[in-house]
């Protein structure tokens, strides 16, 4: 065996194939050692999918927080107005206030009337009270959870839309870099067919001695050798570089898959922590409404008890005109008449509202008292 046959040997076992562990997945996938490009393609949608469903998960949150912003807003002003009214005490249409007629009043009236400022002022404390519980246990705990999850949710969604991009140029790379190893392959084959001629060629002009000599045989062996140390370095050039291009693919690769376990990680946060977030929202806001029920039953306490006030000091009037003899106030004026009436209309429609609130004192007896009853 000659020197140059034993290179062109040589130079054909040299184009033997990338192994597979340094192919890249869809290279993988044409030889039969990974999941088919179908299967790729479903995984990417199912990873789609959670990316969308953890963005689905955000914008409840950002929903509900917008919510209890809106409440927070409607409680506050409320209450402020509220607390302005029962304070300032203006009649809008009159220049005396009521804190001024008051003064005027016997002391039963002023201290039943300055009852309800008392409540109304009260009400809108507890509104506000409300809205700050709601606001502190609520709505900013629920603005830091969506600004913070949302944010890591975009910096890994970015992270990973750039890793598949750079495995899919990769990818690209790869088969770009087989294509030329094939041609490289291919070129060398046919370089040594022509020397293998050249040879052959050689020898029988040699054997022949018909018109031959012994330059110009050499020199288009030589040539033939030249063409075919060229087509062996582009061979070898190439599997250098699809070598080099495979380990890079690779390296996308693992990338993208830790950057795809990072967003099932991040979703998995988000589904925890927003349910312990919510739990503890609702039982902070919880807490909340059981005070301002308190707050609200004390002051329906306070009004009961001018009530009775009232009516003992009705009791105690000579002068007022008595109820006809059949029990009813026939003997009152038609106006007097009709302002009663209209009393215990309001009287009887929110009666059936008692049984929904059995926490109340058992001095609101006025609420749920026979239509018959006596009006005062």
């Amino acid at each position: 065996m000659t020197p140059d046959t034993r290179l062109c040997g040589e130079l054909r076992g040299s184009h033997r194939d990338v192994p597979a562990f340094l192919q890249p997945q869809e290279v993988r996938e044409q030889r039969g050692t990974s999941p088919s490009t179908e299967s790729r393609l479903r995984w990417d949608s199912k990873i789609d999918i959670e990316v969308d469903h953890a963005a689905q998960k955000l914008m409840t949150v950002s929903c509900t927080a917008k919510v209890a912003e809106a409440v927070v807003a409607a409680l506050t002003d409320a209450g402020s107005r509220l607390q302005r009214c029962s304070t300032a005490c203006i009649l809008p249409k009159e220049s005396r206030s009521l804190a001024a007629c008051l003064k005027q009043e016997d002391e039963v009236t002023a201290v039943a009337s300055q009852s309800f400022l008392d409540a109304c002022s009260n009400l809108g404390a507890v509104l506000i009270s409300l809205a700050s519980a709601m606001s502190q246990s609520l709505l900013l705990p629920l603005e830091s959870f969506h600004r913070g999850a949302s944010a890591d949710h975009l910096r890994k969604k970015a992270a990973l839309d750039g890793l598949r991009e750079q495995e899919l140029s990769c990818s690209n790379s790869v088969t770009e870099s087989l294509q030329k190893r094939d041609r490289a392959r291919v070129g060398l084959q046919s370089a040594m067919r022509e020397q293998e001629k050249a040879q052959k060629k050689a020898g029988e002009k040699k054997k022949g001695l018909a018109r031959f000599t012994r330059g110009d045989g050499e020199k288009d062996i030589a040539a033939a050798e030249m063409k075919v140390q060229k087509a062996a370095s582009a061979q070898t050039a190439s599997i250098e570089e699809l070598a080099s291009r495979t380990e890079e693919a690779n390296e996308a690769r693992l990338l993208r898959e830790s950057a795809t376990k990072e967003v099932d990680l991040l979703l998995s946060y988000i589904e925890t922590v927003r349910t312990r977030l919510l739990s503890r929202c609702l039982n902070s806001c919880a807490v909340a409404y059981g005070e301002a029920a308190k707050n609200l039953r004390k002051s329906a306490a306070d009004l009961q008890s001018q009530v009775s006030f009232l009516r003992q000091a009705q009791s105690t009037r000579p002068e007022m005109p008595a109820s006809g003899s059949d029990g009813h106030e026939s003997s009152l004026p038609s106006w007097a008449m009709e302002a009663l009436k209209v009393s215990k209309k309001c009287r009887k429609r929110r009666s059936p509202g008692r049984t929904s609130t059995p926490s109340l004192p058992s001095q609101l007896h006025c609420r749920s008292a026979p239509p018959s009853a006596p009006t005062g």
